[in-house]
């Protein structure tokens, strides 16, 4: 019991910070990072996230019909851990 409701204080105190103190919730939940901008992966922002190209391609394909990189404007990885892709205008 003990337990239960220390975690369901710590929940109610982290929730209250990210609702007064903007930079608390950056940290708690993160920021968007984008990973690929005009058709080019930035390997060092994958690398830091742990994202494979592959997973872009996967959401290109879902979301967009995509099938290649070059296709891409920006894929950025959102908060949630949602890869949203904005395709090259043609």
């Amino acid at each position: 019991m003990i337990t239960i409701t220390t975690l369901v204080v710590v929940d109610i105190i982290f929730g209250l910070m990210k609702k007064y103190f903007s930079p608390v919730e950056n940290i708690l939940d993160g920021t968007p990072v984008i990973l690929v901008e005009n058709g080019v992966p930035l390997a060092d922002k994958l690398k830091k996230v742990d994202v494979s190209c592959d997973d872009i391609l996967v959401s290109a394909r879902q979301n967009n019909g995509i099938t290649k990189l070059s296709e891409i404007k920006y894929a950025i990885l959102e908060r949630n851990g949602h890869i949203s892709i904005i395709p090259e205008k043609k």
